[in-house]
């Protein structure tokens, strides 16, 4: 099972993408940075270098930090939302 759960943009040529697979017979969440290596203009999406992978027990963890991040966001951009 991989199954991506969610993408974003990250700028004009590299997107992440979070997905949930399994690795040697674990639940796995990862979050990676994906770069377009097109070729005659077709879309060819690569793993970078840049990512997370971790168990998925590990969630609520990474909720807490991405919280917190949400907090100091929100802090220095005052009136911004996400959808701004």
């Amino acid at each position: 099972m991989d199954s991506v759960i969610y993408e974003f943009p990250k700028n004009v040529t590299e997107k992440v993408i979070a997905k949930v697979s399994e690795f040697r017979g674990r639940q796995v969440f990862s979050l990676w940075v994906y770069w377009n290596d097109s070729i005659n203009g077709t879309e060819n999406w690569r793993p970078s270098k840049k990512g997370l992978a971790m168990q998925i027990s590990l969630i609520p963890e990474l909720k807490k930090a991405v919280d917190l991040a949400y907090e100091e966001y929100l802090k220095l951009s005052p009136g911004e939302t996400a959808s701004d």
